[in-house]
Order: C-alpha cells, then sequence, then structure tokens
C-alpha cells in the first residue's frame, strides 16, 4: 500500500511537472511596452525552432508574425515595429506545442 502512494505522488508530481515546463516567462503579463522600442521574449518549450506570433487582443484577433523557424534558444530581442496600434496583445510561441502569454500593452 506504502508503495503503491508513493508511486501514485511521483506521477502526480511529474504530470504538474511537465503542465508547468511548457511556458512564455516574458512577458509576465501587464506591462506597458512602448511602440518602437525593443524588449526580450523568454519562454521554455520544447522543439528544435520556433514561430513567434503577434496576437491583437479584441473582437477580431489579428495574429502577426514577429519570427518563423527561429533556434529554439529560449530568448528573443524583439523590436516593437513603430506601425502597431496601441492595445492589448499576447505573445505566441509556435514549437512541438502552442503556447501564450498572459496579456499585456503596447503604447505609443
Amino acid at each position: 500500500m506504502k508503495r503503491l502512494l508513493q508511486l501514485f505522488l511521483a506521477g502526480v508530481f511529474l504530470l504538474s511537472f511537465s503542465a508547468q515546463a511548457a511556458r512564455v516567462i516574458l512577458p509576465k503579463g501587464s506591462e506597458n511596452w512602448s511602440i518602437g522600442s525593443s524588449v526580450q521574449l523568454e519562454w521554455d518549450a520544447s522543439g528544435d525552432t520556433v514561430d513567434i506570433q503577434l496576437i491583437r487582443q479584441g473582437e477580431d484577433p489579428v495574429e502577426q508574425e514577429i519570427a518563423t523557424g527561429i533556434d529554439n534558444t529560449g530568448h528573443y530581442l524583439w523590436a516593437i515595429p513603430g506601425d502597431l496600434a496601441s492595445g492589448a496583445y499576447r505573445i505566441e510561441i509556435v514549437g512541438n506545442k502552442s503556447i501564450e502569454s498572459k496579456k499585456f500593452n503596447l503604447v505609443a
């Protein structure tokens, strides 16, 4: 019985760890980043390469490529284009699976 409980707890631990492994580290959420500035994006995800998408929030979400097929180093210095509209956005990292950041704001 004790061994069965140990195996169960080990399985729960491994599942919780693997569920948390793939994540966007930066942006953390609620940041206000200036359009035209450069910011560091960071993530922890599996896969040799990743695509990075910018998703504008709203009734009709708009996706825009930031980078495609880049080496999965876990970070990317993003120069925020000057032609983006102010508003709420999310970052999506697509490797072996897709992960999204929490909402952040781009401001003029």
